[in-house]
């Protein structure tokens, strides 16, 4: 196949690489019409060969109107890939992903399972060549045409027709299917060969890396021992950080807090396990849901044992099997393999809470669970959900029935007076409930009880209920106390069932038998999975320094050590009761609950919670609920595994993706396999996804329990907030559930690849997985005592992916208390970037200082990953990119200065030139690259010495400025305002104006239209990454609030540019659909227009710090009036500078003098020609200013002050700065950088593929206009540092 190199060549010379001279296209449109063009070729190809089989029979020429339709098709559309990009773009989209994928397929064959090497070699070589072969259309070009002679140059069809035509056109076919064949069988030893020069260059480095590992790792011990020596002996420091005060701040900033590590191990696998359990769940509904659609589809009847059975009686039958009350007959049989795995699964969690430790003694409880094997499930009862059920006919009824029940029943009644006057006695009152002997009238078989007794009986309960039924109360006077973050919910085996048909028929039982299964399955894992924490914590008791005593141990304690110990008394401990934890640790257990804080407090405790779940709700909208982020989660990802050199043979990414398939479909193939990996913790927790559910979820906190027992009857009440349990909640969450698994499937993806990969990795350093498992137990005989090979090796590569991945559960409590601030956007993710970075770095070192060669190679590999993904990759893409385009730095300088504030310091990679070799789009890498985080302070430092330089700064206010651009990227994330933040301020605190300068109302709006598009302006802030629409509170046309095309509708359907002047094309965007690439548009033109609002209010500002001050009516000298108007034209000169250095910034972009002339006085920039020149206009006291200062009394020491403009009038635009009296940086970039760390700048677009704001507003619309008017407070900042300016300006507020 010689069609790369053929394009290669024939672009090489060609202008504006490879693209025609009548029509320039981006890069990125380029590949999208070749996508486009390849999808097209691939059905063309095959109707042509099917038409030339026709006109080889029949003599005619169906090929050519074949081939003429679909060339129609691709004119209708546009679609014409004329440059490199776009070709090469085509042939992978039509010929090597067909290809290749047929080659994979026949690799696994059943057929070809036994056979040798080469058999499958010529099998797959064979598979893809007849694939291409079929798939290639006529004007494919060969290695034959390309060298114009061989056995496979291609027959000219020209003068050809008929049978002759079809003849050539299918010997052409077989002549480019015979290249593809031979291709694909140098595919894997060219694969080999690469592996081998990359194995002897890991094996050549690794002796010299190796002692250079343990150096380092030595060296980072003996630094941290002498820190903390210099630290204790230090007067004043030493007594402020005691070793435990370092500890207890140390402790925020790691997932474990306080624990020791193996118990917090052992904590973080609690979700996993439930979600393990709820996996097996699902998957068994889902078959049992499709079963049922398809018995039921167009029918209200399915005959079952010869009677007609509508759904709602088989749903009814099926509870009763789960219950225990009816057999399997009574069910069809295409339910009841299903029907018996659910009651399996029920089982087997029973079987397993038998063997709790917790419950060793407890006989009533164990033969209660043992009684229940074949029908225990948890019950729903409307009386408890539903708050209208109590006035409805059937509860009317039901009440009524009980009443008549407990009449005729004195023991029925009895018992249920002790249920209800007996919940809530405590364990310790031995006093029984008694019931009174005149509730019953009569004797013997002729008792009864009183029609009174059983109404107050029935009321009483019903009172209970409503009770609990209302929102949690705290009692008055509790502010907040602490319970333990994982109960043990003993509660499930006090509460007794209720076996009574006709008081089931007042709770108004809910025969639903899948929530009912998931709701038992729920519960019981959660018991099994905190069981299994705690009494694992129960036997790490006593371990020296570890904060964690038994009952005994810490009975001997002496009382004024006792007081630093928490007692864990409740019997939600399970095993761990009675033992004693410090107080550090058992912060580390407990939360925090909300108490009652009086109704002003509790009110505004309500409408922040509100606030944070709609924080979390317009993440969600803006990620998970976007087709853009969607893919670039997934995309993203992929680096996850370059940086670990999980690359090459290990894994296959297929049977990844396969399994993260299985699971969201719940095919249930593999859902063993998908289980144990989120038992082991490897999988269901993305960063993202799980900071949104957090604060959806709790808000600012939980403040009830999750369940309640009423009566001795446990009602299954779901806890949480209002908005999940309400209609709408649930209603949201159905309907984005598929959005939510496709983004935790994304992730899911390379966390399965890297675990098989690390997994793989070990097993063949070592050979065979017991000799791997017995060198892992080597190096940790503790962690892996007793346990099979198999599970050594899932553990090993489960840690390594745990700790080398963002993973929510790994998250610092520190950084998941900063979520409920109003403040930063996904900030788990980029601290989990800094701690995944960190622990690789580190175990690629633990592994090149080990005296085992295998895991130094492994080491070695990994270090290199590492090293390449985050170092040289980047930079290695930008410089190719630049090499290719022949853009320069200059370039590249000029459009990250004028491009948005939050790719100032983005990797920037030039994509798109016109024909002179002017850059017109480029990417901002930092979307797909996760690790831009690490990168992003280092080139805020570079990016400040570049614009320091050109501007002229003096090395001081370099380094003050290169300092402050890497402190500011490292707390953006956190301190950046969030979706939500960001919008509310727009129409607040900034007045209606965004931070880009667009306007969201305007000052002579009425107040009710203010109002309105605020609205509009903050519901946008929801509006779904899928909508085809964007939200406007102010469109252009009209002024008000309305909806227009979103960017991938209008490139889909219209033609016409967007009100900002932006078009939209069918093939980008369809590129930015499927690849989340995005291409932004270079306009110098927008970049003067924006430069010139910020220049026209920085002009009038730096005037103003002369004309305010010496228009004091207080006495004036001759030195206050020089000196300041000396500070006026350093400002002034410092605000040309920057206008200089935008024309600069034109000129590297490929505007012309007349180009950037023209623009700058379209938008009344002054002094265009000394500008262009680079040529400082110092300042012109006008005639008013002067007549006002003489009006005050005082005068001017013009000819001092012509003297200065003489001096400032030949310094040149772009030269040093002269330095002040007072050595500063800039006092406007001062104040703009303290508003941006205080205020927060915009949000940094985030690394995985979530919201950037690049979506809601052009690149060229960042830089806000700067107000005309001056305030005190600015003009004070105006003023400098300068004593005697600031004497001034503070006289004349």
């Amino acid at each position: 196949m010689a069609l790369i190199d053929d394009i290669a060549s024939k672009y090489a010379t060609s202008p504006g690489v490879g693209q025609s001279e009548e029509e320039k296209e981006s890069t990125f449109q380029e590949i999208g019409e070749g996508i486009v063009s390849g999808l097209i070729g691939i059905p063309q190809g095959i109707a042509e060969l099917g038409a030339s089989a026709v006109d080889l029979v029949a003599d005619t020429d169906y090929a050519r109107d074949v081939t003429d339709f679909f060339e129609g098709v691709r004119a209708a559309g546009g679609i014409d890939p004329e440059g490199a990009a776009g070709e090469i773009a085509e042939v992978i989209t039509q010929f090597a992903v067909p290809g290749l994928t047929a080659a994979s397929l026949v690799s696994k064959a059943r057929i070809l399972a036994n056979a040798p090497k080469f058999v499958r070699g010529a099998a797959q070589a064979g598979a893809a060549g007849v694939t291409d072969a079929v798939v290639t259309t006529e004007g494919t070009t060969t290695i034959g045409d390309f060298f114009e002679g061989g056995p496979t140059q291609t027959t000219d069809l020209i003068g050809l027709e008929g049978r002759e035509a079809a003849l050539a056109r299918m010997g052409n076919k077989l002549k480019f299917g015979l290249e593809a064949a031979g291709a694909t069988a140098l595919i894997e030893p060219t694969l080999k060969a690469i592996g081998q020069a990359g194995r002897f260059a890991t094996t050549a480095a690794t002796p010299v890396a190796a002692p250079v590992a343990r150096a380092a790792l030595d060296a980072g011990t003996a630094l941290s021992t002498t820190a903390s020596e210099l630290i204790s002996k230090t007067p004043f420091v030493g007594n402020l950080l005691t070793a435990e005060r370092v500890e207890d701040i140390a402790s925020v900033f790691r997932f474990r807090g306080n624990l020791p590590q193996d118990v917090a191990e052992v904590r973080s696998t609690i979700r996993g396990k439930v979600e393990a359990e709820a996996t097996a769940a699902y998957t068994t509904l889902s078959q049992l849901r499709k079963n049922l659609d398809q018995a039921y589809k167009g029918v209200e009847e399915v005959m079952v044992a010869q009677t007609p059975m509508t759904r709602a009686d088989l749903n009814n039958n099926l509870y009763g099997f789960l219950t225990g009350e009816v057999g399997e007959e009574v069910l069809p049989d295409f339910v009841k393999a299903q029907a018996k795995q659910m009651r399996e699964q029920v089982d087997g969690l029973s079987r397993k809470i038998e063997q709790s430790d917790f419950l060793q003694g407890k006989e009533e409880v164990l033969s209660q669970i043992k009684n229940n094997i074949g029908s225990y499930l948890r019950r729903k009862y409307k009386l408890f959900e539903d708050e209208g059920f109590q006035k409805t006919d059937e509860f009317r009824q039901a009440r009524a029935d009980t009443v008549e029940l407990f009449k005729k029943n004195p023991k029925v009644y009895e018992k249920f007076y002790k249920r209800v006057y007996g919940a809530g006695k405590k364990a310790e009152d031995d006093l029984p409930v008694i019931v009174p002997e005149e509730d019953f009238i009569g004797v013997g078989k002729s008792m009864r009880v009183k029609e009174s007794a059983a109404e107050d009986l029935v009321a009483k309960f019903l009172a209970t209920a409503n009770q609990k039924r209302k929102a949690y109360v705290p009692k008055s006077g509790t502010v907040t106390s602490r319970t333990a973050i994982d109960k043990l919910k003993t509660d499930m085996f006090k509460a007794r069932t209720v076996n009574n048909q006709t008081i089931r028929r007042l709770l108004g039982e809910v025969r639903d038998p899948e929530e009912a299964f998931v709701s038992t399955v729920a519960d019981m894992a959660e018991f099994t999975a905190t069981d299994d924490f705690l009494s694992y914590l129960a036997r790490q008791a006593d371990r020296p320094g570890e904060g964690i005593l038994s009952k005994e141990a810490f009975e001997q304690l002496p009382p004024e050590l006792q007081a630093s110990y928490n007692v864990l008394k409740e019997d939600y401990w399970g095993m761990a009761q009675g033992m004693a934890v410090s107080n550090r640790v058992h912060r580390d257990l407990t939360r925090v609950v909300s108490g009652d804080l009086g109704i002003m407090a509790n009110t505004a405790r309500t409408l922040y919670s509100g606030f944070l779940r709609g924080k979390g709700a317009t993440q969600f909208s803006k990620t998970v609920l976007s087709p853009i982020t969607q893919v670039r989660n997934v995309t993203s990802a992929s680096l996850f595994a370059l940086a670990q050199g999980n690359v090459g043979r290990g894994a296959n990414l297929f049977e990844s993706f396969s399994t993260v398939f299985d699971n969201i479909t719940k095919r249930g193939d593999k859902v063993t396999y998908y289980t144990k990996l989120q038992r082991l913790g490897v999988i269901g927790n993305q960063a993202q996804i799980r900071e949104i559910d957090r604060l959806m979820q709790e808000g600012l906190g939980v403040t009830r329990e999750a369940d309640e027992v009423v009566a001795g009857v446990r009602v299954g009440k779901q806890g949480g907030n209002m908005f999940t349990r309400s209609k709408g909640g649930a209603f949201l969450q159905k309907g984005t559930g598929l959005a939510r698994e496709l983004y935790q499937g994304g992730d899911d993806v390379w966390k399965i690849y890297n675990f098989e990969f690390e997994r793989s990795k070990i097993t063949s350093a070592f050979g065979t997985e017991k000799q791997a498992a017995k060198a892992i137990r080597a190096s940790n005989p503790e962690r892996y005592r007793g346990m099979a090979s198999e599970q050594v090796l899932d553990d090993y590569a489960a840690d390594i992916v745990k700790n080398t991945v963002p993973n929510y559960e790994r998250v610092p409590e520190f950084i998941k208390g900063i979520r409920k601030l109003p403040v930063g956007n996904f900030i788990a993710f980029p601290a989990e970037i800094i701690r995944t970075s960190g622990n690789t770095l580190k175990q690629a070192l633990t592994e090149l200082a080990s005296e085992s060669p295998e895991l130094q190679r492994i080491g070695m590999r990994r270090l290199t990953g590492l090293t390449f993904t985050t170092m040289a990759a980047p930079v290695a893409i930008q410089q190719t990119a630049m090499m290719l385009t022949g853009v320069d730095e200059d370039q590249l300088n000029a459009v990250r200065r004028s491009g948005p504030e939050w790719s100032r310091n983005s990797r920037l990679i030039p994509t798109s030139v016109d024909d002179d070799g002017n850059l017109t789009g480029y990417m901002d890498f930092s979307y797909t690259n996760p690790y831009d985080y690490l990168q992003r302070p280092i080139q805020g430092i570079f990016n400040a010495v570049v614009d320091g330089q050109d501007l002229g700064k003096d090395p001081g206010k370099i380094a003050f400025n290169a300092t402050i651009e890497a402190v500011k990227e490292i707390f953006e994330p956190f301190a950046g305002e969030s979706i939500i933040t960001e919008k509310i301020i727009d129409t607040t605190l900034r007045g209606g104006q965004t931070r880009t300068g667009a306007k969201v109302f305007r000052d002579v709006d009425e107040t009710g239209t203010k109002a309105y598009k605020s609205f509009v302006h903050i519901l946008d802030a929801f509006n779904p990454g899928m909508s085809p629409v964007d939200l406007k509170a102010q469109a252009k046309t009209t002024q008000m609030p309305g909806v227009q095309m979103g960017r991938f509708m209008r490139g889909m359907v219209s033609s016409e540019a967007d009100p900002a002047g932006n078009e939209r094309f069918a093939a980008t965007e369809f590129l930015r659909a499927v690849t989340g690439l995005s291409e932004i548009e270079v306009k110098p033109d927008n970049i003067v227009m924006y430069s010139s609002f910020d220049y026209s209010g920085n002009i009038t500002g730096a005037r103003q710090i002369f004309n305010t001050a010496v228009k004091t009516r207080g006495a004036l000298t001759d030195a206050e009036a020089l000196n300041v108007y000396r500070d006026a034209n350093e400002s002034l000169f410092r605000v040309q500078n920057k206008m200089y250095q935008t024309v600069q910034d034109m000129r590297a972009l490929g505007m012309r003098d007349s180009e950037i002339r023209r623009a700058l006085k379209k938008y009344k920039i002054g002094n265009v020609n000394e500008l262009m020149r680079g040529r400082f206009v110092p300042m012109a006291v006008s005639q008013e200013t002067r007549r006002e200062v003489r009006t005050n009394g005082n005068r001017l020491p013009m000819s001092e002050i012509r003297g200065i403009a003489r001096e400032f009038r030949g310094r040149r635009l772009g030269a040093t700065e002269q330095p002040t009296e007072v050595q500063e940086a800039p006092t406007s970039d001062v104040s703009s950088i303290v508003q941006g760390l205080l205020t927060s700048s915009a949000p940094s677009a985030p690394n995985t593929g979530a919201l950037s704001p690049s979506a809601a507003a052009p690149p060229s619309a960042a830089v806000a206009p700067v107000p005309t008017t001056t305030t005190p407070q600015t003009r004070l900042a105006l003023a400098g540092l300068n004593p005697a300016t600031q004497a001034i300006a503070a006289r004349n507020p």
